[in-house]
């Protein structure tokens, strides 16, 4: 069954997302002309609420090339080798024998040696109706529309002026959408189009620099026409005037600005253009005026500001691409909020203890090798080392099975976490004070970590990351991500704890398994915004693999359905780490180890790696 809907636009959105490749099974038997360019087409299927272990099958279709059918089992993510060109997708989902929803994508377009990546996101036939079903009562009886295509044919008029080895890189425009295109290395080139008005930016390219420029707009494209553009492009030589002035957060002035540098470099990082890259310090009034070398530069700004009276210092790392012409003025100015700063804590060297580094940033740590933890001994639990996999040196946090135990000398537990300090007067927990004034503070919380690959985890809980209000109700994190042991399985759960409670409500659980993120590193992004109000309250996370972008966890909390500040409530702060129960039972005291057997089976030694925290304050 394929379904195409007229969406009435001269283009269509691609969304794209790193996936991971799998193998398509070609239902017909038809391969790609070995003769002929091709690429790759990635399709990953959208989640679809209520279904899993559905079977896919789409339709794979062009004007000019032969018609192909794939189907695949289970995976939602799949890759299939198409010649060059453009396509049309008509995707079903099949649950048993019965199609259950479907959706058409069209246009998408196959570059030769390049991989063209589509999100697709199924509808439920018996939401949508079935425009191919008799018995479907919004069903007209009249074909599908058929895409209306034309040829756009482009002639670059003065190529032979251009040096051998020039680069024609063209984007194509029509309704907010763009596509990147390369002329050949004549200056010419056609491309079959969606019918509609479309814009032409041409840039002429040597060894990456732009040495010259052209530009129409309102070019129109006819169905099953032809038509024909010459674009004569203005060599970029000589120079220009850049002039920028940089716009602080609120209260923060440029005296306040502790360390600040913008650098302008070619984007050859070679000085193609005679001209040397220069760093030029933000200092006194922040605005200023250069001349540049007509073509492509890049702005990119280093700065770290002081919060109040304190040491605290939190950076802002941003660039900018700018195209200078020949005998103009170029204008900006760039504005930084305090969502443009962050707090960050990356690990300086694999030096070995991180703790130094970790209160230097305004962050605090407890660990079992603190006064009255356990196992003194050992050294600190929490190292800086170097992981070839990231090509970056990261935290790595070490909990041993014996004689670790919580700081408090609870043996029940152990404990090894990076955390804000709490402290008063502390940098960082004034950066994350709350009071009723502030109530309604917005931070989002990013960071990375790896589990090994044969992680145990306790059949009560594992935390590897809590949002830890301070101050009266505090007894339960607000937010807890949780690996546990659910009857032999090992899950990954997101929990929340409403105020005054000791039970938590289960946002993702049981079906979430913890496989996927073990043995790999993820990226977390986390936005909370904190308040007793629950129409104002938020939060939400994402965590993706860094080696794929494959989405491992998308939630959002309901509307209305949270409350992230209790009653007493100081300030919010985010916990990073191992923290789990090793014996059942109540703690028979600080000093007394359980009975072996109240010692969770299946739980040893562990080394968990955690990189790159950042906490950013929106407001």
């Amino acid at each position: 069954m394929n379904i195409f809907k007229n969406t009435g636009k001269c283009c269509v959105t691609i969304l794209c997302a790193a996936v991971l490749f799998t193998t398509l099974t070609i239902c017909q038997n038809i391969e790609p002309n070995r003769g002929e360019e091709s690429g790759s087409l990635r399709i990953t299927v959208a989640a679809l609420s209520g279904y899993s272990d559905m079977r896919y099958e789409a339709v794979i279709s062009s004007r000019t090339k032969p018609e192909r059918t794939v189907s695949w089992d289970g995976s939602r993510i799949h890759t299939v080798e198409l010649p060059a060109g453009l396509w049309n997708i008509a995707l079903n989902a099949i649950d048993g024998d019965e199609v259950i929803a479907a959706e058409n994508v069209k246009n998408v377009e196959i570059v030769a040696g390049k991989t063209a990546k589509v999100t697709i996101e199924l509808k439920l036939l018996s939401e949508g109706g079935d425009p191919d079903d008799p018995d479907d009562p919004d069903d007209n009886g009249d074909p599908e529309p058929a895409v209306e295509e034309g040829i756009l044919s482009i002639t670059v008029t003065n190529a032979g002026s251009f040096p051998n080895g020039a680069v024609y890189a063209l984007t194509l425009s029509c309704g907010g959408e763009a596509l990147d295109k390369n002329l050949d290395a004549g200056g010419g080139g056609s491309f079959t189009l969606t019918a509609g008005v479309w814009d032409i930016v041409l840039s002429v390219r040597q060894d990456g620099v732009a040495i010259a420029n052209a530009s129409k707009t309102g070019i129109r494209v006819e169905k099953d026409q032809q038509t024909n553009v010459t674009l004569e492009p203005v060599v970029l030589s000589g120079t220009g005037t850049f002039s920028w002035t940089v716009n602080f957060p609120g209260g923060v002035s440029a005296a306040r600005v502790t360390t600040a540098e913008m650098r302008i470099r070619d984007t050859t990082e070679t000085a193609a253009h005679g001209y040397d890259p220069r760093i030029l310090p933000l200092t006194g009034a922040p605005s200023d005026t250069v001349i540049l070398a007509a073509g492509s530069w890049t702005v990119e700004f280093n700065m770290e500001i002081q919060w109040g009276n304190s040491s605290l210092r939190s950076s802002a790392r941003r660039s900018y691409a700018i195209e200078m012409v020949k005998d103009q003025a170029l204008n900006k100015t760039y504005t930084f909020d305090y969502k443009d700063f962050a707090l960050l804590l990356e690990a300086a060297d694999a030096s070995g203890s991180a703790y130094p580094v970790i209160q230097s940033k305004g962050f605090d740590y407890e660990s079992p090798d603190q006064s009255g933890g356990g196992d003194e001994s050992f050294g600190p639990h929490i190292v800086q080392q170097y992981d070839a996999a990231l090509g970056k040196n990261v935290f790595a946090f070490i909990m041993h099975r014996d004689n670790d135990r919580n700081a408090t000398g609870d043996w029940t537990r152990q404990r090894v976490e990076i955390k804000v300090n709490h402290a008063n007067g502390n940098p960082g927990r004034d950066y994350c004070a709350l009071d009723n004034a502030n109530e309604g503070r917005s931070f989002i919380y990013r960071w990375k970590f790896r589990l090994p690959a044969d992680f145990a985890v306790s059949t009560d809980f594992t935390h590897i990351h809590q949002i830890k209000n301070e101050g009266g109700d505090a007894a339960q994190p607000v937010v807890a991500l949780t690996a546990r042991d659910v009857s032999g399985n090992k899950r990954l759960q997101l929990t929340y704890y409403a105020p005054g409670s000791s039970s938590p409500t289960y946002w993702e659980n049981a079906s979430n398994s913890l496989a996927p993120y073990l043995g790999q590193w993820v990226q977390c992004e986390e936005t909370v915004c904190y308040s007793s109000n629950a129409a104002q309250a938020s939060y939400s996370i994402k965590i993706t693999r860094i080696d794929n972008g494959q989405m491992l966890m998308n939630y959002t909390a309901a509307a209305n359905a949270i409350q992230t500040w209790r009653a007493g409530n100081t300030h919010g702060r985010p916990k990073y780490g191992l923290y789990r129960r090793i014996f059942s039972g109540s703690s028979p005291g600080d000093n007394t180890e359980p009975p072996a057997a109240n010692a969770i089976p299946g739980l040893k030694d562990e080394t968990a790696l955690y990189a790159d925290f950042e906490i950013v304050r929106l407001r």
